[in-house]
């Protein structure tokens, strides 16, 4: 069996990050971080803010390193936002919008193109990565920077894919609402349980509320899958069809 790496970059201590750490463990894979949250236990953590142009410039360094070292034959690299961002989405603050735009657009964009440009270098390595865009609900009364910084991922996708190197697959997953507890509307839940059930269930067209471990799973059936669902744009219970 050949060994394998899943590494998270921008998060890694909670949530979807987590699950997915705990998921590819089970899979024989060793567990990467990129985050600036405390010490992730069983995972190799390389701190990581997201926020600081030195600190991404550095990451990205490190994480070629990984690449071209001997010690594994495939990766699995997922770009996960940590955290909360801490901006109010209803706002058109350009502060807001730039950390939005980083956090959902610039460093998957800059950690995908140094991966390309290094790439002939890993001799021959399998990498998936992995992306994630999350629903655009109307009645949340998000602003348009969150939307569109959204739409500009997938955009980035889908020409990245085009001319992605042939060993590196990739895949994009629009999760929508994900049952991770640290959310807001989690709090809803206890404090407005009708405004919870409006917000978050009732915009759902599966009526399902996704587990982080559900699209952990998911994620190892692309990959089981790769060559059929290489270049995929796949909704998660509804995805960016919510309104």
């Amino acid at each position: 069996m050949e060994k394998g790496a899943i590494i998270i970059i921008g998060g890694g201590s909670r949530g979807l990050a987590k699950s997915l750490l705990d998921t590819y463990e089970l899979k024989g894979y060793t567990r990467i971080a990129f985050h600036r949250s405390r010490e992730v236990l069983n995972t190799r953590n390389f701190n990581f803010n997201i926020d600081e142009e030195i600190s991404i410039s550095k990451s990205q360094d490190q994480l070629i390193s990984i690449l071209n070292s001997d010690e594994f034959q495939k990766f699995s690299i997922h770009f996960v936002s940590g955290g909360g961002l801490g901006v109010e989405f209803s706002d058109s603050d350009i502060n807001s919008y730039k950390r939005v735009l980083n956090h959902n657009l610039i460093v998957p964009t800059v950690f995908t193109s140094k991966i390309f440009n290094n790439y002939y270098s890993f001799n021959n390595k399998k990498i998936e990565l992995f992306y994630y865009s999350s629903a655009v609900v109307k009645n949340l009364g998000g602003s348009p920077y969150y939307s569109s910084a959204k739409s500009s991922l997938e955009t980035m996708f889908k020409s990245s894919f085009l001319i992605r190197p042939e060993g590196i697959y990739m895949y994009l997953l629009r999760l929508g609402f994900v049952d991770i507890k640290h959310k807001f509307y989690h709090q809803l839940a206890i404090s407005d349980p009708k405004e919870f059930q409006r917000l978050v269930i009732d915009n759902l067209p599966s009526k399902h509320f996704t587990k982080p471990e559900e699209i952990s799973e998911l994620c190892q059936i692309f990959s089981e899958k790769s060559n059929i669902m290489n270049g995929t744009i796949s909704d998660i219970s509804g995805g960016h069809s919510w309104i």
